[in-house]
């Protein structure tokens, strides 16, 4: 009996039961890809602050404390370097992709902007702009306790609002912060990810929503009709009354069908292109950072590099390498650089004899036409400052990572420095 009763039960209630289990798997379908997509946008955000906080890291490592405790009053912005380091950070900030990059000062319960790399007078930041509280600016306190930190979105600093900041400290002699890194990027893409889940989410309550109203209307409408054929006033009450059941079930068959596969199908698009943004993402993140950590492991030898291939004396003898009056001196010079380097490396090649010079001792003569040779002329002719390259010497039988920066003369390229 309780068999048969079932049976009764789910062929009079089995377009019920269909509609019940259409809805049930669109709300699966929908609440999974929410969470998806959630899950995406978060990962995404992670790696945007991940890549900021690592150019952060970079910034820090341009500047020591002690060179960003010359500047102090705001007549110090008229000191040569003090204009040099704004044009080092504009040229990093333009590198690494970086809206603003920029040096505070902690002053008691405040902050003060000691330098950044904007040279337009109405929004730049520099000594002459007052102080700020610190807690307008909470979340930099992680970097003030000796920690990397990111502001998060919706988080802004005073007067730039819409950017994501970072911060990294930089410590002084004794281990203490004295000064904070910040680097800046817009936070377009994020704003946009996010409302494109919230407009996704209303567009999903809207579609069940209509799934819902619909369904039940058509519902209302097939049960209505089929008691009108049922009508025992009818002709022919049974004939109508099957039909009208048969058509519905096929109908609700079909309308499953529809709102299973068509669930299916955006859920599989969103997915696979919320995918392939953030695969980009990451791989645009690896390459970044890496690029960054290079630069920041290299930063001490880089602004060594930029010292020696402005030394006058250097520039004579490259444009004199056979004079002996310049050797002596400028051979010393190059000796005293080289124990400065990292890995007490060094060499130069003068463009009147393009002989290669490598740790004082003279290795080889370049030949520019050759391929292997392809970062001489790279170096000396489409180079603004500096490049990095990773290559094989097969003269030195080495691969190394070379820091090659031309050197000029009046604007002419007289050879080349690195490490």
């Amino acid at each position: 009996m309780r068999a048969k009763a079932k049976r009764q039960f789910s062929g009079k209630n089995r377009i019920v039961i269909l509609f019940t289990a259409s809805c049930a798997a669109v709300l699966g379908v929908s609440f999974y890809a929410k969470n998806a997509l959630d899950f995406s946008t978060g990962d995404m955000e992670y790696h945007i602050e991940r890549r900021l906080i690592t150019l952060c890291e970079a910034a820090a490592g341009l500047v020591s404390s002690e060179e960003l405790d010359q500047y102090r009053t705001v007549e110090d912005m008229a000191l040569p370097s003090y204009q040099a380091l704004r044009r080092k950070l504009r040229e990093f900030g333009e590198n690494a992709g970086a809206r603003y990059v920029y040096y505070l000062r902690p002053a008691g319960g405040a902050l003060q902007y000691i330098v950044d790399n904007d040279f337009d007078g109405k929004t730049r930041g520099g000594l002459d702009v007052p102080p700020y509280d610190l807690d307008r600016v909470p979340w930099i306190k992680g970097a003030l306790a000796g920690c990397a930190v990111c502001s998060g979105l919706g988080n802004y600093h005073p007067g730039r609002e819409g950017l994501l900041n970072a911060y990294a400290p930089i410590f002084d002699g004794q281990g203490k912060v004295a000064a904070v890194a910040g680097a800046a990027i817009g936070d377009k893409p994020m704003v946009q990810a996010r409302r494109m889940v919230w407009a996704l989410t209303a567009a999903k309550i809207a579609a069940l929503t209509a799934l819902l109203v619909s369904g039940v209307c058509i519902l209302i409408h097939f049960r209505h009709k089929a008691a009108l054929a049922g009508n025992p006033r009818a002709e022919n009450p049974a004939a109508p009354k099957a039909s009208i059941k048969r058509n519905f079930f096929l109908f609700s068959v079909i309308f499953f069908l529809c709102i299973l596969l068509g669930g299916a199908a955006v859920f599989v698009f969103v997915m696979r292109r919320q995918r392939s943004a953030n695969m980009e993402q990451a791989m645009n993140l690896a390459v970044e950072t890496m690029r960054l950590r290079m630069a920041n492991a290299v930063n001490t030898d880089l602004g060594l590099v930029f010292k020696m291939a402005d030394v006058p004396l250097i520039k004579r003898y490259l444009l004199d390498p056979g004079n002996p009056e310049l050797r002596k001196p400028a051979f010393e010079e190059f000796a005293a650089y080289r124990r400065n380097f990292k890995n007490n490396s060094i060499f130069w090649i003068s463009d009147a004899d393009k002989v290669f010079w490598f740790d004082e001792a003279e290795s080889y003569t370049v030949d520019p036409d050759d391929p292997a040779s392809y970062w001489y002329n790279m170096t000396l002719y489409e180079t603004e400052r500096y490049n990095f390259n990773i290559n094989y010497n097969p003269d030195l039988k080495t691969t190394n990572l070379w820091v090659n920066a031309p050197v000029f003369d009046q604007g002419r390229p007289i050879g080349m420095v690195g490490t």
